[in-house]
């Protein structure tokens, strides 16, 4: 099944570095992944506080690392040479630094291989000694991605290492085998929490920010920002497989001042929606696209809307969008927009005075039905309670109509994000049995 020794990494999460001159990177990126897809370890660019990890290098002639994980600081290497091993002997050598060991030195391995010293080769014994205070699973794993072949570092003599039971095969694998994966998630039943890599120094002081995903590139996404001098700037960042990343490219001085800042884009589309307070402190709708690593300013709204703060965006199809916002009155108003060919915005109908004050402003997207679109807002009124409004929009002719809200249902302090969503909705509130969460729900449902 497998065997380990040393110190296990904790919550399985093993931070490392990659030598500059590493040739081998894309191999190394293949064999995090697999071993990722199949066990509960997790590879992770190394943080400055990590102060334990290992470092990925060269090696000139074979590949090499130690086992397990070894504290007190600095990183532990892991050489690979960077020439006709592969992927297969760079996931053995991750094996042993999540602790791992050579099948054959497991320290009951009498009752199954024999090794024959006289036929290894000078200097090469060390791969063959017996630890004998290995933590050992309950079956020999012959075919084990850590299990020498027969003939392995032989001197020309004969084998080095044999079964006791003849005819049994030592064909160690180029991947783990079911009972390598086995013995790995015994070692590390849990995953751990993973901060898998930041942007370092990609970006510089923010105010506020937003963000959206890019159609058609699970990769990619765009952050929104209000910068520390006021400006919106939007970012285009690249995440690797394994959670590296890579600033693409930002909008330069495209879009002026703003702040309350929000960011949709619809369904299926590569046209995304920035909402804003202007610097004059009006309601303003961007579009933006993202072609080839740019990002390009198509249109806007022009002055289509009044005064705004706690702005809120949803996209209901590809050109249809909503937002949700404090006007100037302090209450709540909603917005029904069309999004045009040139990349301009049409304002279509709007809440009127269909809801009353708000302190706070969160929306989603419920369910769609046809042109019939649901939305839910939560608002915090003037006296600090919580109120969520659901709405009825039609795509088609914009128009917002209300359909219930939850009452006066309980006191908060402050309104964040956006919120979540089910497929049935009716004001009622739902609370948990001791009656005392932070963190209400409503399930509401249609008459």
């Amino acid at each position: 099944m497998g065997a380990s020794t040393g110190n296990r990494w904790p919550g399985g999460i093993i931070p490392y570095i990659v030598s500059p001159n590493f040739v081998g990177v894309n191999d190394l990126n293949q064999a995090l992944a697999s071993l990722e897809a199949v066990t509960n370890l997790r590879f992770v660019r190394r943080l400055s506080e990590q102060d334990t990890f290992v470092e990925v290098i060269n090696s000139t002639q074979k590949c090499s690392s130690p086992i397990g994980r070894h504290g007190g600081g600095g990183g532990q290497t892991v050489g690979c040479a960077p020439f006709g091993f592969g992927i297969g002997s760079i996931i053995h050598e991750f094996c042993h630094a999540a602790g791992m060991i050579h099948e054959q030195s497991r320290s009951d391995r009498k009752n199954f291989v024999t090794i024959q010293e006289a036929n290894i080769q000078a200097g090469e014994g060390r791969n063959f000694r017996r630890i004998s205070n290995s933590r050992n699973g309950s079956v020999y794993n012959f075919q084990s991605i850590m299990h020498y072949s027969a003939n392995a570092f032989s001197n020309g003599n004969g084998p080095t290492i044999v079964p006791v039971i003849s005819g049994t095969a030592l064909n160690g694998s180029i991947l783990p085998t079911a009972l390598d994966i086995a013995w790995l998630n015994t070692e590390y039943p849990t995953l751990g929490v993973v901060r898998r890599s930041d942007s370092a120094s990609g970006a510089g002081e923010i105010a506020e920010l937003a963000m959206q995903g890019l159609q058609g590139n699970a990769d990619r996404l765009i952050t929104v920002v209000r910068t520390a001098s006021g400006l919106l700037k939007l970012i285009e960042w690249r995440i690797s497989s394994l959670g590296g990343v890579d600033r693409i490219t930002d909008s330069g001085n495209a879009a002026g001042s703003a702040s309350h800042i929000d960011i949709a884009r619809g369904p299926t589309s590569s046209i995304f929606i920035t909402a804003i307070r202007s610097a004059s402190g009006k309601l303003k709708l961007i579009s933006w696209s993202a072609p080839g690593g740019t990002i390009q300013r198509q249109g806007d709204s022009g002055n289509a809307a009044g005064a705004a703060t706690q702005i809120r965006i949803v996209a209901l199809t590809d050109t249809c969008f909503v937002i949700a916002c404090r006007a100037s009155n302090g209450n709540l108003f909603l917005i029904s927009w069309r999004l045009n060919a040139d990349g301009s915005l049409t304002r279509l109908a709007d809440s009127a005075t269909a809801a009353g004050e708000a302190q706070s402003v969160s929306m989603t997207l419920i369910r769609s039905s046809g042109a019939d679109h649901l939305v839910a807002t939560t608002v915090r009124t003037g006296s600090g309670r919580l109120r969520l409004i659901v709405w009825n929009i039609n795509s088609n002719l914009g128009t917002i109509s209300r359909r219930g809200d939850s009452g006066n249902d309980m006191s908060v302090t402050k309104i964040c994000g956006r919120l979540s969503s089910e497929a049935r909705f009716t004001p009622s509130r739902r609370r948990n049995s001791d009656s005392r969460s932070s963190v209400p729900q409503f399930l509401v449902t249609l008459e």
